[in-house]
């Protein structure tokens, strides 16, 4: 005897449910894991976690002060400046000249092929 649920055999009913509970236990895997992905992006940088330069870092790390710096102006320092040149890449070519001499007047004509 099959029992059926608002006309829909209970069997199917059970069958869409359990693969309704796999794409649950996917999400929830792949949200976990852009959880953690995101939370790398959520924690600010300063110059001691990042490539922020101190001049534009928010807190004083020297000698255990952690005094703002946010209202302080920047005091230039040293520059540089660095020059990249890029490979040199070689192109060969090669140029090969033939000769032919005329039968009759023994005259060379050259040219390049």
């Amino acid at each position: 005897m099959l029992l059926y649920f608002h006309g829909v055999n209970i069997g199917t009913l059970l069958i869409r449910l359990e693969a309704l509970e796999k794409i649950v236990e996917a999400l929830e895997k792949e949200n976990a894991f852009l959880r953690e992905r995101l939370a790398k992006y959520e924690n600010p940088k300063n110059s001691r976690n990042s490539s922020i330069p101190p001049s534009r870092a928010e807190n004083c790390h020297k000698n255990n002060c952690s005094s703002s710096l946010q209202n302080s102006p920047p005091i230039k320092g040293k520059s540089r400046q660095i020059i990249n040149i890029p490979p040199i890449k070689a192109i060969d070519t090669e140029y090969q000249n033939f000769s032919k001499v005329c039968d009759i007047s023994n005259n060379k004509a050259t040219g390049t092929r």
